[in-house]
C-alpha cells in the first residue's frame, strides 16, 4: 500500500486512518481487537484516539480508547508496525483540562500508560482554546478551511489528517430524515445536517456511488483522498462489514466530472454581498 507523508515529520501513514473514537464506546474489546487486526493485516498502519474518547458516554471517565488500544498493542505485539496518534486538552475532569505544559507533561505521561508504550507518534492539540465550545471551534474550521488554510497547508507542506469526513454516518447514506436519527449513537450529531445542503450532497453521492460501482461512504472518503492538501482522513468502523467497506475507499479513484459533481454539491451558499 502507497503511504503518505506526514508533512515534513518523516512518519509515513496509510491513506486511511482508523478512528478509535468508538473504542471502548461503541465498540467492546473483543470486537476492537478483531477490528485493529484487520486494519494492520490489510496494510493500514494510522490509529487515531485521544485521552478524553469516550467521557461524554454514561459511567465514562475518558481513557476508555487508548486503554483498549493498548492492551492490543501488548497482546499483538504491532507496536512498530503502527503510527499512534492521541490528542490532549479536552476537559478530562477538575483542573485536567486545556493546553498548558503542566497539563500537556501530566495529560502525556497519562497517555502513555493507558498505551502501554514509551512513545507516541503524533502528539495534537485537540482544541486551540478551552474556554471555547468544540462545535463553535469546528464550524470556524469547517467556514474558513478551503478559503484560507487549505493554501497555506499545501505551501507549507503542513498534513492534514481530517476527521469526521463521513459526518457521523450522515455522508453513508444511513441518515436521510429526522426518524433515521434513532439508527444509530451518532443520531443526535447528524440533525444538523439534515438540510437542503446535506441533501443536496447525499444525493450527488449516490449519484457517483452509482456510477462507480461503490457505496456512498467509499465515495465520500475517496474525495477527501482526492484533494492534494489531505493526507489522510480518519474513519471509524464497530463492525468487519463497515471496516471493509472503507478501506475499499483507498482503491477508488474518482473522475473529474465525480469530484466536479460533488465539489459544487457541497459547495457553501453564496454570501449576500452588503449594501453599499
Amino acid at each position: 500500500m502507497n503511504k503518505r507523508k506526514l508533512g515534513n515529520s518523516g512518519i509515513e501513514i496509510s491513506p486511511l486512518v482508523f478512528g478509535g473514537n468508538v473504542l471502548g464506546w461503541t465498540v467492546d474489546e473483543p470486537t476492537g481487537f478483531q477490528l485493529l487486526d484487520s486494519f494492520v493485516a490489510a496494510g493500514f498502519n494510522a490509529i487515531d484516539t485521544a485521552d478524553v474518547y469516550s467521557k461524554w458516554a454514561p459511567g465514562h471517565t475518558g481513557g476508555e480508547s487508548e486503554t483498549l488500544i493498548g492492551k492490543w498493542l501488548k497482546r499483538s505485539g504491532k507496536r512498530s508496525s503502527v503510527v499512534i496518534a492521541t490528542k490532549v486538552g479536552i476537559e478530562m475532569g477538575a483542573g485536567k483540562k486545556g493546553l498548558s505544559r503542566a497539563r500537556i507533561m501530566n495529560a502525556v505521561e497519562e497517555s502513555l500508560n493507558r498505551l502501554q508504550t514509551d512513545y507516541i507518534d503524533l502528539y495534537q492539540s485537540h482544541t486551540d482554546d478551552a474556554e471555547t465550545p468544540l462545535e463553535e471551534t469546528l464550524g470556524a474550521y469547517a467556514e474558513g478551511y478551503e478559503a484560507e488554510l487549505e493554501p497555506l497547508c499545501e505551501r507549507e507542506k503542513v498534513s492534514v489528517i481530517n476527521y469526521f469526513p463521513l459526518a457521523s454516518g450522515f455522508l453513508t447514506g444511513k441518515y436521510r430524515s429526522e426518524e433515521d436519527l434513532t439508527k444509530g449513537a451518532r443520531g443526535q450529531f447528524v440533525k444538523k445536517y439534515l438540510n437542503e445542503r446535506g441533501f443536496k450532497i447525499v444525493a450527488a453521492l449516490d449519484q457517483v456511488a452509482k456510477q462507480h460501482n461503490a457505496t456512498l461512504a467509499q465515495v465520500a472518503l475517496a474525495w477527501c483522498l482526492a484533494r492534494p492538501s489531505i493526507t489522510a482522513p480518519i474513519a471509524s468502523a464497530t463492525n468487519l462489514d463497515q471496516l471493509n467497506d472503507l478501506m475499499g475507499a483507498v482503491k477508488l479513484q474518482l473522475d473529474g466530472a465525480s469530484i466536479d459533481l460533488l465539489n459544487q454539491a457541497s459547495a457553501p451558499a453564496a454570501t449576500p454581498a452588503s449594501a453599499s
